[in-house]
């Protein structure tokens, strides 16, 4: 018997879809859905674009994609079509090719391709509930799954449109197999063809089931034939996949539409096998030969064997038939039939599936072997070879996958797919996209990847708009679109356009607007949402209905509101903002007019900084606590200061007025929090239990409940009419440093030193969700009206604006360029207001209405498998053309043939091709790079990272940092190899040559590691005061480093890696901490880097140090030499890179481009470019022979503190402070005629 496969499940989801340029898409507005609990009252409208929930949206999470924003069907989508329907502006509706009792297959037009596709559907009632649906969703998705194969339909995509699911596959002009035989195209006795039909058919077949799938409604009508002769299996309705478990039977209607309820184990009466049929109901692969054979007997014979087809026989009959009637001889109706054909049809009806061939297979085999008997020659149409799929269709697995609800699953598809290529554009764009709106990455990493796709894809650019409009960053999408639009006029270009007009729009530029929609609709004819756009535009208004459209988030302006740094915001009605500063002075609280940009009224009282302040909703009172340890009342309306609280409890951080506003909170350094009466000043209660100053209070919406958090990493909550703490919050992991309630009181949100935001149940204390972006402190947090989104600044410098239902960083915001210490939104939600240390206030228009299209997920136009196979064998020829020429020592035919391999569509950056890049470019000089991207990160320290090393073998590296721990990883996979603890603090590694032994430097002691046991050999102490230099002599027989001698002095060390034995230099010359040190791959110099702004070359033969190389303005932090032997990089806290001649000390070149001290540097193995890591948090690639930037990788969080490179030159490693260890791949051009010019040629040294 065939083995058993795996069953697969497949749930549904709702989505509705739009279709654009190269690719299809799905998506947009999220929604709070069943599968969410939405919890508490409160009122509000949220000022941005995205529908929310009346109410506090925070909610409660069961089930589902985590949290991930839902998307509802089209609302305006009918669930029926007619001709002549334009869906979406792209698919014109031109033919209903198939109709029955259970549902329809239309003929569309794709207007962006320029094809014409099938789409099927079941009709509503079919599919009328949850479960039928899933049937449907879950068969056609196997279906889908199947992929590409000559002899099967192609099935593209499962999408749920008006309510119901629809099936889009390609569309065959060549009619059934059914007309076919209907309309005499196909007679008994045309041998060669009915063979080579059924041929066919048993390769699709067998290809099917090879993957685990059984069709089980083999028949004529389910065999369309294309318009080059090949015959095609459809309707995979009655799939079983392995032993997936059986349902409810529900038999299908329509004479050639063959679309049955999915999952039933019934098939055709007049086709089905008797396994179908009887008590066991078990049918494996032997059914479909069954069928098969029927069907060969129909072709035969011009009937069926229990049915003439002329006359109508009721099913029952004909099932009674194939369980009990033996077959009769095809011969008897058709004397002429060769005698082996007919012995294997009635192999095929065997009663017993083992009485069958037992595969599709071993039927092909006899089927053209009888061929060649009958046709008197050989049988040549080949097995297809079948590729595997390429990223095109695994990243169209990840959309329909994602769209059924299966997250990691469509994940593990767009991952796989850019495994294929790591710049597939839609495969990038989808995983960024989904990544982002569920709160796993911010929208700046949402970005990186587009920009680094770039290079390789021009239409990364559209996606990268489309990114930026889902952004609402209306000027950032127009640049991108604008750029996209002139490197290509492609197939996507009208969806381009579209979206250009709405970027246009949402800046007011309605000329602008106008033209692109235009442009779009004569590319869209029938475009409802670019109709829409030039119809507003034409009217100069972003307004439909009196509601706003096209939102547009940006800076709004700034103003310096103080001397120091600014401790508080209170933002009011009327455009008043209430400025609480520091150190003290007469700005030290100032109520600001934010459309004039001026101080209206000063309010002097306060000895010192005023730490916290607020003001009541009507903006008529303010309460203020100051450095002083007082509580301020004031009139805003005077200015006067209406009762001042003096106490003793040291400085008041925080203060809280109720919604009434006739109690004041405040928080002094104590830990003490005291409730005021506002009217008479009275204390009418002290609230004890922080052991630390408590740095944040809010109260209720009711008054009755106050939530307080301390430095003790306490989050209290508090009955003010008992005094009582009713619920400790745990879990912080460092001290918030502010606190918001949403309005109906129900949740918390903190910010604190751990970089994060949680938000909190307060009636359970239990922590809902973290939101994680900034990389920093996050010092500040504000809840906008109406709950659905907060407001949040930090150490790092930014402000976010992020969605509190789904954990999605909407928008980071540069500009502050300092720290971020208080934060506010105006009363109708429209800007976000945020104070830093310097003084500045600044604000942020949050946007203002609904996008009038959403960006939605892509999927990309797959040719024919027959291309497929085509393109798949001509790069393998190439590929393989390549090897074969490298292996016979021809580099410059190698690269022809690998170039050639690689202009093939789909392999650009195929695994196998990039290898044979960087092998061959050990050969070839390196001219520039082609393209660069982000590999992955290498996760698991606990602490910076502050060394990275790739042993010399180039299939590992070593990372180490504050966290005392070595970790080695398999390169490029990133696997964890090993863990090596208690190394103390890693600050620089270096490794033998045989990639065998490992050396780091702490502190104040050099380790040398035994790699493949992780035992520490021995250990040599060097002080604190020589700084980190380390490096091991290229014949692997000496470890150098600067040291600390018991006297103090700082001199060079030698120490023999085998005995241990230690070598010190008597050369004074070099002094000073060495915070770098490399040596010549000739073991003739090394070259250090101090920390007087001087690098120092030394004759290692002589231990002497032969010249000082001067120019850095400031320290020298790494220093890396050329294969040569002749230069050295260098890298400064001036930020700049030098070049130097190491036999003159004269400097060739400074490169600059970093915007913060340059940290590490190492050169590839050609000696032509260079890798920099800065406190900038960028990687930058620089061409040495002209300085210039060839490109700069962001991602890093915080500094970057170690860089790599594998002595091929493909990858790159980056350390940082932020934890990590980040991988980077460089896809090089390469110079076969070898005319290039090396670096020393460059700079005239030769």
């Amino acid at each position: 018997m065939p083995p058993t496969q795996p069953a697969v499940s497949i749930t549904s989801r709702r989505s509705w879809s739009t279709w654009s340029g190269d690719c299809r898409m799905n998506a947009p507005g999220p929604r709070i859905t069943d599968t969410q609990t939405v919890t508490g009252g409160g009122t509000g409208t949220p000022p941005t674009p995205a529908p929310a929930p009346r109410g506090d949206p925070t909610v409660t999470v069961t089930g589902g994609t985590g949290g991930e924003p839902v998307f509802d069907s089209a609302g305006d989508e009918k669930p029926d079509w007619s001709v002549g329907d334009v869906i979406d502006g792209k698919y014109e509706v031109s033919e209903v090719i198939g109709r029955g009792g259970m549902g329809m297959v239309y003929k569309v037009h794709h207007r962006e391709w320029d094809i014409d596709l099938a789409v099927k559907m079941p009709l509503p009632h079919v599919v009328a509930d949850e479960v039928s649906k899933a049937r449907f969703v879950r068969e056609a998705q196997t279906w889908v799954d199947l992929g590409a194969h000559p002899n099967i339909v192609q099935s593209w995509y499962v999408r749920e449109l008006g309510g119901v699911p629809r099936l889009f596959m390609d569309y065959l002009p060549g009619g059934s197999l059914k007309q076919w035989i209907r309309e005499g195209k196909i007679r008994p006795g045309a041998w060669d063809t009915i063979l080579d039909l059924m041929i066919q058919a048993c390769d699709g077949l067998a290809y099917a089931h090879a993957k685990g799938v059984v069709h089980r409604d083999v028949q004529p009508a389910n065999m369309l034939m294309s318009g080059d002769g090949r015959l095609c299996l459809t309707d995979f309705g009655l799939v079983k996949v392995g032993d997936a478990p059986e349902e409810e039977v529900a038999e299908a209607s329509g004479p050639d539409l063959g679309l049955t309820v999915t999952g039933s184990t019934m098939g055709t009466p007049q086709y089905g096998a008797p396994e179908q049929w009887g008590e066991a109901r078990h049918a494996d692969s032997r059914a479909d030969i069954y069928a098969l054979g029927v069907v060969l007997f129909e072709l035969a014979c011009g009937r069926r064997p229990f049915d003439d087809g002329s006359h109508t026989e009721p099913p029952h009959v004909l099932i009674a038939r194939h369980l009990a009637t033996p077959a009769p001889d095809p011969r008897a109706f058709n004397p002429d039939l060769p005698g082996t054909l007919a012995e294997l049809i009635l192999a095929c009806l065997a009663k017993d599936p083992d009485r069958r061939p037992q595969s599709m297979a071993s039927l092909r085999d006899v089927l053209a072997a009888i061929y060649a008997q009958v046709a008197g020659k050989a049988y040549t149409r080949p097995v297809p070879e079948v590729q595997g799929a390429r990223a095109d269709a695994l990243n169209n697995r990840g959309v329909s996958l994602y769209d059924l609800g299966k997250r990691d699953e469509a994940l593990a598809a767009w991952n796989e797919a850019l495994q294929l290529d790591a710049c597939h554009a839609e495969a990038v764009y989808n995983r960024a996209l989904v990544d982002w709106r569920g709160g796993r990455i911010d929208d700046r990493e949402a970005l990186r990847p587009l920009r680094e796709a770039l290079a390789a894809h021009p239409q990364a650019g559209f996606y990268l708009g489309l990114l930026h409009l889902e952004r609402m960053a209306a000027d950032e999408a127009e640049r991108a679109l604008l750029d996209a639009l002139e490197r290509a006029e492609p197939a996507w270009s009208g969806s381009a356009r579209r979206a250009l007009g709405d970027a246009l729009m949402a800046q007011e530029k309605f000329s602008e607007a106008y033209a692109a929609y235009t442009k779009a609709l004569l590319l869209l004819p029938g475009d409802k949402a670019a109709q829409e756009g030039q119809a507003l535009a034409a009217k100069h208004t972003r307004r439909r209905g009196g509601e706003p459209l096209f939102p547009w988030r940006r800076p709004a302006g700034s103003f310096s509101a103080a001397r120091g740094e600014i401790h508080a915001l209170a933002a009011g009605p009327g455009g008043r903002l209430l400025v609480a500063a520091g150190p003290g002075g007469p700005d030290a609280l100032a109520l600001w007019d934010l459309a004039a940009r001026r101080a209206v009224a000063v309010l002097p009282g306060h000895d010192g900084a005023v730490l916290a302040a607020t003001a009541s909703a009507d903006g008529s009172r303010a309460v203020t606590g100051g450095a002083d340890g007082t509580v301020r009342f004031w009139d805003l309306a005077t200015g006067e200061t209406l009762r001042v609280l003096d106490r003793d409890a040291g400085a008041v951080r925080a203060v809280a007025l109720s919604p009434d506003g006739r109690r004041a909170l405040s928080a002094a350094a104590d830990g003490s929090v005291r409730l005021w009466d506002t009217a008479t000043g009275d204390r009418l209660r002290l609230l004890e239990g922080h052991t630390e100053a408590v740095l944040a209070a809010a109260f209720s919406p009711d008054g009755a409940r106050a939530v307080t958090a301390g430095a003790d990493r306490a989050v209290r909550v508090w009955d003010l009419k008992s005094g009582a703490c009713l619920r400790i919050l745990e879990g912080p992991a460092d001290a918030p440093a502010s606190l918001a309630l949403t309005f109906n009181g129900a949740h918390a949100l903190t910010a604190g030193g751990d970089r994060l935001l949680r938000l909190w149940d307060l009636a359970d204390g239990g922590c809902l969700r973290t939101f994680a972006g900034h990389t920093d402190t996050v010092e500040v947090a504000a809840i906008a009206p109406g709950g659905r989104f907060a407001v949040s600044g930090g150490a790092d410098g930014t402000v976010r604006l992020w969605d509190l239902a789904t954990c999605q960083c909407q928008r980071t915001f540069d500009g502050h360029g300092v720290r971020v210490k208080a934060a506010a939104v105006t009363p109708d939600g429209r800007y976000a207001i945020t104070g830093g240390v310097d003084g500045t206030v600044r604000l942020w228009d949050l946007g203002e209405g609904t996008p009038l299209t959403s960006p939605a997920f892509m999927v990309c136009r797959i040719g024919t498998p027959v291309l497929a196979q085509v393109k798949g064998r001509r790069f393998r020829k190439s590929l393989t053309a390549a090897q074969a020429s490298l292996a016979a020592g021809d580099c410059r035919a190698a690269y022809a043939h690998l170039t050639m391999a690689r202009l093939v569509k789909g392999y650009e950056r195929d695994p196998e091709a990039l290898a044979l890049t960087a092998k061959l470019s050990t050969h070839l000089p390196r001219t520039g790079l082609r393209a660069s991207w982000f590999v992955r990160p290498l996760a698991g320290h606990a602490d910076g990272v502050n060394a990275v090393v790739v042993l010399p073998d180039g299939r590992s590296a070593v990372s180490g940092g504050f966290d005392d721990t070595l970790r080695l990883w398999e390169l490029p996979s990133g696997r964890p190899l090993r863990a090596i603890e208690r190394t103390g603090w890693v600050l620089a590694l270096a490794a033998t040559p045989d990639s065998r032994r490992l050396v780091s430097r702490s502190e104040t002691r050099l380790h040398l590691w035994d790699l493949e046991t992780g035992a520490c050999v021995r250990t040599h102490g060097v002080g604190e005061q020589a700084g980190k230099g380390l490096a091991v002599t290229p014949d692997g027989r000496f470890l150098l480093a600067w040291g600390e001698s018991r006297t103090g002095r700082i001199s060079l060390g030698r120490w023999d890696l085998a005995s241990g034995k230690a070598y010190r230099s008597s050369d004074p010359t070099c002094c000073g901490r060495v915070e770098a040190l490399a040596v010549t791959p000739d073991g003739r110099l090394g070259v250090a880097a101090g920390d007087a702004r001087t690098l120092f070359v030394w004759d290692l033969l002589r231990s002497r140090c032969l010249r000082v190389l001067k120019g850095h303005r400031k320290e020298v932090r790494a220093v890396a030499v050329t294969p040569d032997s002749r230069m050295a990089v260098s890298a400064g806290a001036d930020r700049t890179l030098r070049l130097w001649d190491l036999l003159t000390g004269k400097a060739l070149r400074t490169i600059e481009g970093h915007d913060a001290p340059v940290s590490s540097v190492a050169v590839t193995a050609d000696g032509g470019f260079a890798v920099s890591g800065s406190a900038d948090r960028t990687v930058r690639v620089w061409d040495l022979a002209s300085g210039a930037c060839l490109r700069v990788f962001e991602g890093h969080a915080e500094e970057v503190n170690a860089v790599a490179v594998t002595p091929d030159g493909r990858f790159v490693l980056s350390a940082s402070d932020d934890r990590t260890v980040r991988l980077w791949e460089l896809d090089w051009e390469l110079d076969p005629d070898m005319t290039s010019k090396s670096l020393a040629e460059s700079c005239g040294l030769v």
